[in-house]
């Protein structure tokens, strides 16, 4: 597609366009007097699914889009400001107060989520945890079937767990840092699940090559802090199987399309899953209420001081 001329066409914009990553759709960077995210989406893609887009970030008072939804030889165009930043994901040291940043951003986000509503949102997503099973069918593609099967095994049931559309997609490639602010971007996985999905999402891609997983991912809950004794719970075992839902799609896509974009988590991911799975879950869960605020056992008590003899 020629981005540069469909920016002039739909939107009179002159500018340079440079392709960007993205799994289905055409994504470019335009640069000119002022900087945008000129997207393409994929053939017979549902307007509203754009639309819930839109309406989502004017529902967060993220004032991102640029210009109308437009159409451009049957497929849906549409433009975004560009965010300055650098991807989390190309960023080495990830600093105490930015994980907690980032979680108390997903936080935030997530509490005027709450009151949003868009009928695209309760369509089928293969991301949505809730459907992760769908992974069984493709273990043979994976070089540990084992390993994935454990942790589908250890999944929770959420249907009791509260619900609302979440960002659904944290990954470190949708995440820009300045220094040790966040800003969140690609709102294309939105959908209706249980809220505490949001935050296992964000942990499993921090644990991305981390020396010690555990403790960044702690920063992240920390940061997001609102999470009720069942969800802080339900985290680890959901973080493993967000990990395992992207190296069985990586293995998936790889055996039916050449696209390096697809795979370009999977080595870390299995090196996260891994070295995660070695992990004891009630050890994770300690460490996780903790960070929440709350005692590591429901029933501890702190140790007394005990008095030194002269």
């Amino acid at each position: 597609m020629d981005a540069t001329r469909i920016a002039r066409e739909l939107y009179g914009i002159e500018a340079v366009a440079t392709r960007l990553n993205g799994e289905f759709d055409d994504n470019f960077h335009l640069l000119g007097q002022k900087q945008y995210i000129l997207k393409i989406m994929r053939e017979g893609c549902d307007r509203g699914f754009v639309e819930m887009q839109c309406a989502a970030m004017e529902h967060l008072g993220y004032a991102r889009v640029a210009g109308g939804i437009r159409e451009y030889q049957g497929r849906i165009v549409w433009m975004l400001h560009w965010l300055p930043g650098k991807l989390l994901a190309d960023t080495k040291y990830h600093s105490k107060r930015l994980l907690r940043n980032y979680g108390q951003l997903l936080s935030s986000m997530d509490r005027k989520l709450a009151t949003f509503g868009h009928l695209s949102a309760h369509k089928g997503l293969k991301w949505d945890l809730e459907r992760a099973f769908w992974i069984r069918e493709h273990l043979h593609l994976t070089p540990d079937p084992e390993l994935i099967e454990r942790v589908v095994g250890m999944a929770p049931d959420l249907s009791k767990f509260r619900h609302s559309v979440i960002h659904g997609d944290g990954n470190d490639h949708n995440v820009l840092v300045n220094g040790d602010d966040v800003a969140i971007i690609d709102f294309g996985d939105l959908h209706y699940t249980a809220t505490v999905c949001e935050p296992a999402i964000a942990c499993a891609y921090t644990a991305l090559n981390k020396k010690d997983p555990l403790a960044a991912m702690a920063q992240v809950v920390g940061g997001y802090h609102d999470l009720e004794e069942r969800e802080i719970a339900a985290l680890f075992p959901l973080i493993l199987l967000r990990l395992a839902v992207s190296v069985v799609n990586s293995a998936h896509l790889k055996a039916t399309k050449d696209d390096p974009y697809t795979a370009i988590s999977e080595k870390p991911a299995w090196e996260a899953l891994r070295a995660l799975s070695k992990i004891h879950p009630r050890l994770a869960n300690y460490v996780f209420r903790q960070a929440c605020g709350w005692k590591p056992l429901p029933d501890w008590v702190a140790p007394k001081a005990v008095p030194v003899m002269d």
